[in-house]
């Protein structure tokens, strides 16, 4: 998959980061960080620190991506979704999601991972911890 948009993907499919002033979004984002959209924008970088905002952009794209679902429905599909293991964050600059590579010695190594597009092994040490990028849609 080659995209050029920011996003995740989840259960095999790609959601663009989305956020935006409606209806769904509002109560989302509230269920999740308790503030509005525009109180996060006034955050800055310090939003990007906050694991509820993440579980809201998650839910916002979520529903993007499925306008049919049910505010308590993309609520509680996000609650049950493990960051670490079901989603895969796609920088706007990556080619290729993959997945979390099998060892030999047992389950999934936790964290997003990516290979080196130039074909060459991965680093043996640990990826540092991922940063959440994204932009947020000024209110309409």
């Amino acid at each position: 998959m080659s995209t050029n948009e920011a996003g995740f993907e989840y259960e095999g499919r790609f959601y663009p980061w989305s956020m935006t002033s409606l209806g769904k979004d509002l109560m989302l984002v509230d269920r999740f960080c308790g503030i509005s959209i525009s109180e996060i924008q006034t955050l800055g970088d310090d939003a990007l620190q906050r694991p509820s905002l993440m579980l809201a952009m998650i839910a916002t794209s979520l529903r993007a991506g499925n306008p049919d679902w049910s505010v308590e429905r993309i609520y509680q599909t996000v609650m049950n979704i493990n960051v670490d293991t079901d989603i895969v964050h796609i920088n706007s600059e990556t080619e290729e999601p993959n997945p979390l590579p099998e060892t030999a010695e047992g389950p999934p190594i936790s964290g997003p991972s990516r290979s080196p597009s130039n074909g060459s092994s991965p680093p043996s040490t640990p990826p540092e911890p991922s940063t959440f990028e994204t932009s947020f849609a000024a209110p309409v």
